[in-house]
């Protein structure tokens, strides 16, 4: 079924056929979002001071529902500004794109916080852009993104002088 042409127009598809964007629906690659609930964020994810962020109540199993900052989830919606109140009612765990200053689940482990919308299910989330997955490019050799560009078998910055990295300098493509 063809999308109506507002909506094509809407995304970017106004040159594309009819069927264009029914067809990202058909093959599964949009991801599943509840459309209508005031969030521009993934399912998993709340926002807070316009970037997405794993859900307080997730990360807490409930205990800390209401997120205060980037690193603080709180019991309360307003805590105590006293500091030795606060601590009661809010929970800490600071970390740069770790602890509670982590996107959702559907965009990866451990991913930093980013600004509304969502990859399809086939991109990662990379610097707050979507990149398809090095999983699907390098068929898992090397499953881990670490540059826009490169792709490689260790999660951190080592994989590129060890040779574990496929980033197009000697030839190959990502």
């Amino acid at each position: 079924a063809a999308e109506p042409a507002a909506l094509r127009d809407a995304v970017g598809l106004a040159a594309a056929p009819a069927g264009a964007y029914g067809e990202a629906q058909l093959t599964g690659l949009l991801p599943k979002e509840t459309l209508g609930d005031r969030n521009a964020c993934n399912d998993d994810e709340e926002s807070h001071l316009g970037l997405c962020y794993d859900k307080c109540s997730v990360l807490t199993s409930g205990m800390y529902p209401f997120r205060q900052s980037a690193w603080t989830c709180c019991k309360e919606q307003k805590c105590s500004k006293n500091p030795f109140l606060m601590f009661k009612c809010c929970k800490h765990n600071m970390g740069w794109c770790s602890g509670y200053d982590i996107a959702g689940m559907m965009e990866g482990k451990k991913v930093c916080p980013h600004k509304p919308g969502a990859c399809l299910v086939n991109e990662e989330l990379f610097l707050g852009m979507c990149y398809k997955t090095c999983q699907l490019l390098t068929d898992n050799k090397f499953p881990y993104r670490v540059a826009p560009a490169t792709c490689c078998a260790k999660k951190d910055h080592t994989c590129i002088i060890e040779k574990g990295a496929k980033d197009g300098m000697t030839g190959e493509s990502v």
